[in-house]
């Protein structure tokens, strides 16, 4: 039987092997492809706010400078959705539409800040943030995680840094 089977086989391949050796030609320009050069940048894109489909709450440094907020959470305080739990003196962790902790991403300048990989509970080292180095701040409310990744369930709070304008 598996004589059978492998004469059966050795047939069948047989027209194939004929055909490759018969001298069929390619044509040897179909087979060398030129790409062209690709430059990558490591500069940070601004995020298109436009274009999102989530509530989007924007804070200026004036704004931020305006408030009688001693630090960036209580700053925070004010807009709708958003309650600061004060853990401490001068601690504060930001709870969006009731989510904390690793579930609000926090990002300053397109880097993730916020690392509550050990446990789950507020991020206290939000106030560690100085709010007159901050030049915009965007609150984006709601589930994010499809453009940010599964830590923005509750919202993303995104931190614009001011930029030094010296040259050396």
């Amino acid at each position: 039987m598996k004589v059978r089977a492998l004469v059966l086989a050795l047939l069948a391949s047989s027209g194939t092997l004929t055909e490759a050796q018969s001298g069929a030609t390619v044509d040897q320009s179909l087979r060398s492809v030129r790409l062209e050069a690709l430059v990558v940048d490591a500069e940070g894109e601004q995020p298109l706010f436009i274009q999102q489909p989530v509530a989007i709450q924007r804070l200026g440094a004036n704004q931020l400078h305006s408030v009688s907020a001693r630090n960036l959470p209580e700053a925070l305080a004010d807009l709708p959705g958003v309650m600061v739990q004060k853990t401490a003196n001068g601690h504060g962790s930001p709870f969006i539409r009731g989510f904390t902790g690793y579930r609000v991403l926090s990002m300053i300048d397109g880097v993730r800040y916020n690392n509550s990989v050990y446990r789950d509970g507020p991020n206290e080292y939000f106030s560690l943030i100085d709010q007159y180095s901050i030049e915009s701040l965007d609150l984006i409310g709601g589930p994010a995680s499809a453009l940010y990744g599964s830590d923005a369930v509750g919202g993303v709070i995104y931190l614009d840094t001011l930029s030094a304008n010296w040259q050396l």
